[in-house]
């Protein structure tokens, strides 16, 4: 097997793996208290990777230590983004999230661009892809009516909380970016994936931790143990899909891995099926099936673009 070839079975593993996660939480969100299942989930993950930071790479930590208010914003961002976008998924059907989620970010990019807050050079936009963008724009706001009109795979939603849900996801998205371009910064200084990983969740940790502690209810010692059965599956399912995308985009290229991404609602949609407290609906299916295709064409046009540049002479 080549080196792209195994390289887009890993990124369609991680599409695959995050989204059985976000079915999971969906279901588990249901049966669990919120804050238990996000402090034993990300308890684990920050756990196991600064142990294997530890061990593997421990200058990348002393680096990542003299950078405290970067890694500081970082945690911060990060916190605001994971709880943010769990509480949408215990609210909205999962695959409406994820869409809206995905589809948020390269606008909140936009607007950072125009700020001076850029990850890459922005590339200018043709007429095209321009429309196609404007298509991805449609098929979201669809989604979002589709979600207000009760039209969607969560039919008895409380049309107050799926507002909160939707504002929730904007900002759990704008948060995740901000949170990008700080991990980038933090890469670009010398402090690796695994070591990022490890430091980026322990704010998170901390918050959701104090909430089950100190919280209006108190500790419940049943529930909480009880939810202790989760750590193979919860931890496992932050813990696989972060390891399966760090080793996919090593070995192939961003095109291929923004075109198998592009997946990732369709397979929500599919996994969430065999959850039956979600029904299936045609309106979000279209919406979902809608935005597929216009990202797809977008990031394959994109592409054409740049191989044309590449190739034509200087």
């Amino acid at each position: 097997m080549n080196r792209e070839t195994s390289g887009a079975l890993l990124i369609l593993s991680f599409v695959f793996f995050s989204a059985v996660r976000d079915v999971y939480f969906s279901g588990v969100f249901r049966d669990f208290d919120f804050f238990t299942v996000v402090f034993i989930s990300f308890f684990c993950t920050s756990l196991f990777f600064f142990a294997l930071s530890l061990l593997r790479h421990r200058s990348e930590l002393a680096i990542a230590a003299a950078k405290f208010r970067v890694v500081w914003w970082m945690n911060v961002t990060t916190a605001i983004a994971w709880i943010l976008y769990f509480f949408a998924i215990k609210c909205i059907e999962p695959s409406v999230v994820n869409t809206l989620w995905a589809g948020a970010a390269p606008v909140i990019l936009g607007v950072l661009s125009w700020l001076g807050f850029t990850i890459s050079k922005p590339e200018p936009i043709r007429g095209l892809e321009r429309g196609l963008h404007l298509g991805i724009l449609a098929s979201l706001v669809f989604l979002a009516w589709v979600t207000l009109s009760g039209l969607s795979g969560v039919e008895d939603v409380d049309f107050g909380l799926a507002v909160l849900g939707l504002a929730a996801i904007f900002l759990s998205s704008t948060s995740i970016v901000i949170s990008v371009l700080i991990s980038k910064h933090l890469h670009e200084i010398g402090v690796g994936a695994e070591a990022v990983v490890g430091l980026r969740f322990v704010l998170l940790a901390v918050v959701a931790g104090v909430v089950v502690v100190f919280g209006s209810k108190g500790p419940d010692g049943g529930a909480f143990a009880a939810a202790i059965g989760l750590i193979p599956a919860a931890a496992g399912l932050l813990i696989l899909p972060i390891y399966l995308f760090q080793k996919g985009m090593v070995h192939t290229t961003p095109i291929t891995a923004e075109t198998i991404g592009t997946l990732g609602p369709i397979l929500i949609f599919l996994l969430q099926l065999t959850d039956t407290e979600i029904g299936f609906s045609f309106y979000s299916l279209g919406g979902i099936v809608a935005y597929t295709v216009f990202s797809v064409s977008a990031v394959v046009f994109r592409g054409f673009v740049v191989h044309q540049r590449e190739a034509s002479p200087t």
